[in-house]
């Protein structure tokens, strides 16, 4: 007007007369900030940067980057840049409820609830000026270049929360910890055997000892030692030699894990001396570990052969012995010489009794190593005299005998 006098500084002309704010009202678009805040250049013009002070659903008090209204609706604090103290501002948070707890995400530091603070998960090393650091939300991350997901408690996806593989929770991969951007380094029940393998041969992602043999799953190799179709870890004695894996590797306690009601835990009885659960025949002397060790204890005991030991291995047969074609023939008139053929045990021992109308002598000859025995004894004329011959094996003890 005519009479305005522009000295006064209080006039101003309006840059976009098309769009007004109300001069009776401090806060036209009433969201919470004053026309002057969101005009901050107090041209009239919505310029780059500002906010308009007729539309209510960009009024941010605490530019935080979350509108006053989404903070109403979210029950974050109009005037706290990080209502849930993780470092984050809340607008660059989330206003779903990642974790399904009931709280939004802007409002739980934690939003995926694996352990790790939003703030550290995003790699933040500095907190915002409204962070409460005594709300012990927020934690530096010591190595910023790595990230996890805040909304996905696993984000590898490979089945073991992040806030478990960064098991001290700084941000950084140390020494002793796996990876929660590395699927394939997941293990859920720490047998040693990563979940992605776990899947592979079927075993129990979360029992460490599948087959319950007492060897971990991890301990054992991710192959079918025998080549029946089933993987080492899920069977208790993979390579079929009769004795199960844990007494081979030499094991006398089994893990918690491990189901003693399976049957196929035994404590070996002589740790010191182990055979190879994935070979059958430990020492490739061609009987197999179970059949020498005939009792199955993991000891050598008297009367076995030594799985470790190749040299003695042809003693160690799964066929009893046999004699075969008992001989008799008289090299003299005094003496009766007897040969016999004998088949499967070449370690077999043989005893030799006799009797009849002569004075009997029960047990002739015993312990005999060879397939032969003589009786010098003196014979009357017409007298007649029977013997009988047994072999024992040198694993069992079983006899065999012959007339």
């Amino acid at each position: 007007d005519a009479d305005t006098d522009l000295g006064a500084g209080c006039f101003v002309a309006d840059a976009d007369p098309a769009t007004t704010t109300d001069p009776a009202n401090a806060d036209s678009d009433g969201a919470g900030v004053v026309d002057g805040v969101e005009d901050a250049n107090g041209n009239g013009a919505v310029d780059a940067g500002e906010t308009d002070p007729g539309l209510a659903a960009d009024d941010d008090s605490d530019l935080d980057g979350l509108p006053n209204l989404d903070e109403d609706a979210a029950g974050s604090s109009r005037l706290d840049r990080d209502s849930d103290d993780d470092g984050l501002l809340d607008g660059d948070e989330w206003t779903i409820d990642s974790d399904g707890d009931g709280a939004a995400d802007l409002l739980d530091c934690d939003s995926d609830d694996d352990g790790l603070p939003d703030g550290l998960e995003l790699g933040l090393t500095a907190a915002d000026a409204d962070t409460d650091l005594g709300a012990g939300c927020f934690v530096a991350d010591s190595d910023p270049a790595s990230t996890t997901d805040p909304r996905s408690a696993d984000s590898d996806g490979a089945g073991v929360l992040d806030g478990d593989e960064d098991a001290d929770r700084d941000g950084r991969v140390d020494v002793g910890e796996t990876d929660p951007n590395r699927p394939d380094d997941d293990d859920s029940d720490a047998d040693g055997l990563p979940n992605l393998q776990e899947d592979l041969v079927a075993s129990d992602r979360f029992d460490r000892d599948s087959d319950d043999d007492g060897v971990l799953d991890g301990d054992e190799p991710v192959r079918d030692s025998d080549g029946d179709g089933t993987y080492d870890a899920l069977e208790c004695d993979a390579d079929g030699d009769g004795l199960p894996d844990g007494l081979e590797a030499g094991l006398t306690t089994p893990d918690l894990d491990t189901d003693l009601g399976a049957g196929c835990w035994r404590a070996d009885a002589d740790p010191a001396t182990t055979t190879d659960p994935t070979v059958a025949d430990s020492d490739g002397g061609g009987a197999a570990d179970g059949l020498e060790d005939a009792n199955g204890n993991g000891r050598l005991d008297p009367g076995e052969r030594d799985p470790a030991l190749a040299s003695d291995d042809s003693c160690a047969t799964d066929r009893l012995p046999a004699i075969e074609d008992l001989r008799l023939s008289r090299p003299s008139a005094s003496r009766v010489q007897l040969d016999w053929t004998a088949s499967g045990d070449a370690c077999a021992s043989y005893t030799v009794w006799a009797w009849g109308d002569q004075p009997e002598r029960p047990v002739l000859a015993e312990g005999l190593d060879t397939p032969q025995a003589e009786d010098p004894g003196v014979f009357r004329p017409g007298s007649v005299v029977f013997y009988s011959v047994a072999a024992v094996s040198s694993v069992s003890g079983v006899g065999a005998g012959a007339p």
